[in-house]
């Protein structure tokens, strides 16, 4: 999927007016992307976030430990959406761990990447920022 494609349904499905879909396709030319079989960690909990997915295609399980060690379902989230963002925006650790439902293509921004496009005054700056703020 391009990342214009993938821009117009994230939009659609986040009902964010403000953005143009080649705006967030600019924001999403500087992610890595990366594909993830069944059954495979995307971020774990309790470790630092230096990166948020946008997960292009396929479905991912967010869990959480309990006090007892078991794992818990918070989320079953598919393409398209936004996920890892919360902790790297605040600066803390991962509250979560995300495991792929399905074979998945994940697109990756890295820390720098999100720090330079957050404050950045383009296009793919704001499209970024309104696409934090809708989430």
């Amino acid at each position: 999927m391009s990342f214009e494609a993938f821009g117009k349904a994230l939009l659609a499905a986040t009902d964010n007016r403000g953005v143009q879909a080649a705006d967030l396709a600019s924001a999403l030319a500087r992610c890595e992307r990366k594909n993830l079989d069944t059954g495979m960690m995307v971020c774990k909990e309790g470790k630092p976030a230096e990166e948020l997915f946008f997960l292009l295609s396929g479905e991912v399980s967010v869990v959480k430990t309990d006090p007892r060690g078991r794992l818990h379902e918070l989320a079953a989230l598919s393409a398209p959406a936004l996920l890892g963002h919360m902790a790297l925006l605040e600066r803390t650790k991962r509250s979560a761990t995300c495991m792929t439902k399905t074979p998945v293509e994940l697109a990756i921004l890295s820390r720098d990447s999100y720090d330079s496009l957050l404050y950045e005054p383009s296009g793919a700056g704001r499209a970024l920022r309104r696409l934090l703020l809708s989430s």
